[in-house]
């Protein structure tokens, strides 16, 4: 996520977002993400890849935070940002 927000090096960094303060720091971030929706489901189905996702919960949201974020399994995130993209067109 702090990769994604703030390297330059990533082309599209500036449209990632931003991360909330509390998670810059990496202990606060793992205290928090026990309670995120979906990561029971991640911790039961160790044999699905899943991806931290800020928009699904509030659509359009910017903020990679405690309030906004969840789990989600990979293939299903990667359709949804899928269906967006073919409403954009």
């Amino acid at each position: 996520m702090i990769e994604r927000c703030y390297n330059e090096k990533y082309t599209c960094y500036r449209e990632n977002g931003e991360v909330d303060e509390r998670w810059h720091s990496f202990s606060n971030f793992i205290e928090d993400c026990e309670n995120l929706l979906g990561y029971n489901e991640m911790i039961e189905h160790s044999n699905v890849k899943f991806t931290i996702d800020k928009d699904y919960i509030k659509e359009g949201n910017q903020i990679y935070s405690k309030d906004n974020c969840c789990f989600l399994p990979q293939t299903l995130n990667a359709f949804i940002l899928n269906q967006n993209k073919k409403k954009r067109l």
